[in-house]
Order: structure tokens, then C-alpha cells, then sequence
């Protein structure tokens, strides 16, 4: 993948937070694009609203944000419907403020020189999961629209299996006598538990 500087967040970025916290409203991540747009030797791109040219969009597959004031996001490139190879230059993070809010470039880094070639859907790539974290400030609640089409990684299966709690008190298996009437002829009750 591409050698990103520091992802900066964009003045939009800045008044989401303030926002989030003002209205007790959760600031909620949506997606990442890259792009393979170009910066001017020190221009600053805090003032932008979008990558200068979008050529991806990446779902976010999980998000932790166990560290106070900072979250990170997990999503993954997948060459699948790219058109035209392009270099990856851009990264661009998108959020909004409560559901009804309208979304934008929460934050935004560029590669430049140092940035990876993505080839069109006809060439076979691995797909690359990759993660950003970002300052959230004092944000009321973060979360992430999560890809609905997301797949486990070992990483995330490795994590699960050596959970202690993993299950815990999810199924509950009750004695005949615990069981609703209607339910005593039919053997085993198993009753989820929340």
C-alpha cells in the first residue's frame, strides 16, 4: 500500500467533532475513498471537501475506539470494479453527525511519490485491509456504517476464538420444568438470553 503522511483532519473534520459533542450526536464514519490526485508542494488540504479525484470507494469493515479520543477504522481495497489502474495517492476518511446529517471529508492524506499502483478489476489482487486512526476529541459517540458484505479475517476469528466471552450467557439450555407449557412436548428449549 501507499506511504501516507499523516492523515490531518479537515476544518469540516474539526466541526463534525465539536458538533458530535455540542448535540450529544454520534459522529458516525461512512467510508473511505482513494483517489490518485495530486498536492502543490506545501498546499494544505484541510480545506478540502473531497479527494481532487475519486477513483475507489472502501467500506469500513470494523472500527475500535477502546482509546479515548482517537478511533480506528479498518477497511478494505478491493480492485473489483476499478475501470482504470491509477495510482493511489489519496486517502480521504468520510463521517457525518447523527443519522440526518449530511457527509463529508472528516479527514484527508496524500502519498505523492510514495504512493502504490492499483490495477484495473482485470488483473487477479489481493484484496489489502488496511487501518487509520483518527482523533475523535471529545465527540459525544463514534461509531461506523458497516459493510454488510464484510468477511471474517484470521486476525478477527483468532481474536473471537481466544475471547472468554466470546458466547458468554448468549444460549441458555432450561430444564423441562422451566419450560412454557406449549413447549413440553417438543424436548430441549434453548432460550437466548440478552
Amino acid at each position: 500500500m501507499s506511504k501516507y503522511t499523516a492523515i490531518i483532519p479537515t476544518v469540516y473534520g474539526q466541526a463534525m467533532i465539536a458538533e458530535s459533542f455540542a448535540k450529544k450526536a454520534p459522529l458516525i464514519f461512512t467510508k473511505i475513498k482513494l483517489g490518485d490526485g495530486t498536492l502543490s508542494a506545501g498546499k494544505s488540504s484541510v480545506n478540502f471537501k473531497d479527494l481532487k479525484n475519486t477513483l475507489m470507494e472502501c467500506q469500513i469493515n470494523e472500527w475500535d475506539n477502546a482509546t479515548a479520543g482517537q478511533v480506528t477504522l479498518k477497511a478494505t481495497a478491493d480492485n473489483s470494479k476499478v475501470e482504470t489502474g491509477f495510482f493511489a495517492r489519496e486517502f480521504g476518511v468520510f463521517a457525518k453527525v447523527g443519522e440526518s446529517g449530511s457527509e463529508q471529508l472528516f479527514a484527508y492524506t496524500n502519498a505523492g511519490n510514495y504512493s502504490d499502483y492499483m490495477p484495473d478489476k482485470t488483473s487477479t489482487l489481493d484484496e489489502s485491509i488496511f487501518a487509520v486512526t483518527l482523533p475523535v476529541g471529545n465527540a459525544s459517540t463514534v461509531t461506523a456504517v458497516i459493510n454488510s458484505q464484510q468477511y471474517a479475517t484470521v486476525e478477527n476469528l483468532n481474536n473471537h476464538n481466544n475471547s472468554e466471552s466470546a458466547h458468554a450467557n448468549l444460549l441458555q439450555v432450561t430444564t423441562t420444568a422451566d419450560k412454557p407449557a406449549s413447549m413440553a412436548d417438543r424436548g430441549l428449549w434453548v432460550e437466548i438470553v440478552s
